[in-house]
């Protein structure tokens, strides 16, 4: 690649960026309703034009935000699990900060119930934090933690799931230590060995 197409490629993954953090912004500061390729063209500093080249609509944008915001959330989860003493800690580590986590950050959990799949990738924005998840549940079947008789792609879609549906229950004013320890609770009970 020439020194001229590496700065381009620089300065357009720089300008994802900006767009991406304005769009963050625009998230925090009025929800979700409030994101439209005139505000961000706006927020980001560019003209609408300039933004299209970037995104083709406001779909695109939360898709693209979605990812980016997984993927760094995955990241920090990866390192607090880094710090579990095996994978019952780990599951109980991971569920906890499903249920619990996401209030640090109001506005993520309104993006994150939004966010289109990415069908030309073949990929759900949630797919890293379930996949994680399967990493839990494979080494703890492989070390006899776990009951072996399960799927640990199928158990995580399920856990990931009701992890998710306990937290949306702490929006309603549950609370949400509880509803972690319930969840934790229901996660030992099925999957320990018989």
């Amino acid at each position: 690649m020439t020194t001229w197409a590496n700065t381009l490629e620089q300065h357009k993954a720089r300008q994802r960026e900006l767009i991406l953090d304005a769009a963050g912004e625009i998230f925090i500061a009025r929800g979700i309703s409030g994101l439209s390729m005139s505000a961000l063209a706006s927020s980001a500093g560019m003209t609408r034009p300039t933004l299209y080249n970037y995104f083709t609509d406001v779909d695109a944008v939360i898709a693209a935000y979605g990812r980016r915001e997984v993927a760094r959330y995955t990241e920090e989860l990866q390192q607090q699990l880094s710090t579990g003493e095996g994978p019952a800690e780990q599951l109980e580590m991971f569920a906890r900060v499903m249920v619990t986590g996401h209030t640090e950050h109001e506005h993520e959990a309104d993006w994150m119930k939004y966010v289109p799949a990415d069908r030309s990738a073949g990929e759900m924005h949630i797919d890293p934090l379930r996949e994680l998840l399967a990493g839990i549940l494979r080494s703890g079947i492989e070390q006899g933690v776990f009951r072996s008789d399960v799927d640990p792609e199928q158990a995580a879609r399920i856990l990931f799931d009701m992890t998710e549906s306990a937290h949306m229950l702490t929006h309603e004013g549950d609370d949400e230590q509880r509803l972690a320890d319930l969840s934790i609770d229901f996660m030992r009970r099925i999957l320990a060995p018989s």
